[in-house]
């Protein structure tokens, strides 16, 4: 996992915990982003959702649920892998880290 000090343009964050946010943006990649010191520092956490992110939204910090661009929804606390993602359980509990 990548660190690095910038979102890199991605203009959509949301917020998962009081010290947790995800960036994302689906112009510029399909990877997200995820900081736990105030927005100091990112972890990349790649292409959780090869389709493309349409929406992120926290239900509470341990369930997240994300819709592709095509509609699809994804919850990574619950999600079984895609066939042959062998990144899938580790960008789940990276998301879920806190």
């Amino acid at each position: 996992m990548a660190q690095g000090t910038s979102a890199n343009d991605r203009v959509n964050l949301t917020k998962v915990s009081e010290s947790v946010v995800l960036a994302w943006s689906s112009f510029v990649d399909n990877k997200i982003l995820r900081s736990t010191d105030a927005r100091s520092t990112w972890a990349d956490l790649g292409e959780v959702i090869p389709a493309g992110i349409f929406a992120i939204t926290v239900v509470n910090p341990l369930l997240i649920s994300i819709a592709d661009q095509n509609g699809n929804p994804f919850s990574p606390a619950i999600q079984t892998p895609p066939v042959g993602d062998d990144n899938f359980y580790r960008n789940r509990q990276e998301i879920l880290k806190q």
